[in-house]
């Protein structure tokens, strides 16, 4: 963009900064990001929707594997609540599913939305981060499926057993929902490193300053793995230690880029 000089000529401005846009038309880029990322969302639901009997067998799995070694525990049965359940069941498994399908796609947009001009090492770092973010996002709910979620439901039923109580089934819905939750959630959780590492790499945070948030991130993990898991102090650890696990293996990972840093300046 170009600017009048006090001669009269035109001067040209300052290559680090990008065009100027107005109100209206940073109105429409957020209109038509809003869009894209419905429209991502919606296609990722439909696919869902159109397997969700395999999602629903898959989040099953978990608790089928306990009532195949029970042990000492009683595992309850599973069942509707009531007509409409298969139905929210399936809506569930669509939405949740829809977000785990879209969200490559959604971070994409919303980073371009965000940087529409980055500098080379802003686009280095949003490819990096958008690479191994999605393939973190993915190893996540695997490792959540084959090992998180069978120890939630086991510290679920034995704390249930330790206070006397018992059920001989469960609602599909609830435990659907909790199971999602637990997925969704440590995949999301799984990019913590990534994000973490781009934003040192940037210069918006850093290592010194994360471990001086330190206990500001435990109680955020534990409030996190509160509001995700069922009330009971057993399964609220199970969750909050991974994610925590997840946060202080990124102060390493930072301070290595940091260090990197350090010497390329040197050179």
């Amino acid at each position: 963009m170009r600017s009048l000089a006090s001669t009269g000529e035109l001067c040209p401005e300052p290559e680090s900064f990008g065009p100027v846009e107005s109100f209206l038309g940073h109105l429409e880029d957020l209109r038509w990001m809003l869009l894209r990322c419905l429209f991502a969302l919606l296609i990722g639901t439909a696919l869902c929707l159109s397997i969700a009997d395999d999602i629903t067998a898959l989040l099953l799995a978990p608790l089928e594997s306990i009532r195949a070694n029970p042990g000492s525990l009683n595992v309850p049965q599973i069942e509707q609540r009531g007509p409409g359940t298969a139905f929210m069941v399936a809506m569930q498994a669509g939405l949740y599913g829809g977000i785990a399908v879209a969200l490559p796609l959604l971070s994409l947009v919303v980073g371009s939305y965000l940087m529409p001009a980055p500098r080379m090492i802003e686009r280095q770092v949003l490819l990096q981060v958008m690479t191994f973010g999605t393939l973190m996002f993915l190893l996540g709910p695997i490792a959540s499926h084959h090992y998180l979620v069978p120890l939630v439901l086991r510290a679920s039923l034995q704390f249930s057993a330790w206070l006397g109580l018992s059920s001989t089934m469960w609602f599909i819905d609830d435990y659907a929902a909790m199971v999602m939750r637990l997925i969704i959630s440590l995949g999301l959780a799984a990019e913590v490193p990534v994000l973490l590492r781009g934003m040192i790499r940037l210069g918006v945070v850093s290592v010194a300053g994360l471990a001086r948030a330190r206990p500001y991130a435990v109680i955020a993990n534990l409030v996190v793995a509160a509001i995700i898991t069922p009330t009971d102090i057993g399964s609220c650890q199970l969750l909050a230690t991974p994610l925590h696990a997840l946060f202080e293996g990124s102060l390493p990972i930072g301070r290595l880029v940091e260090q990197r840093q350090k010497g390329g300046a040197a050179d």
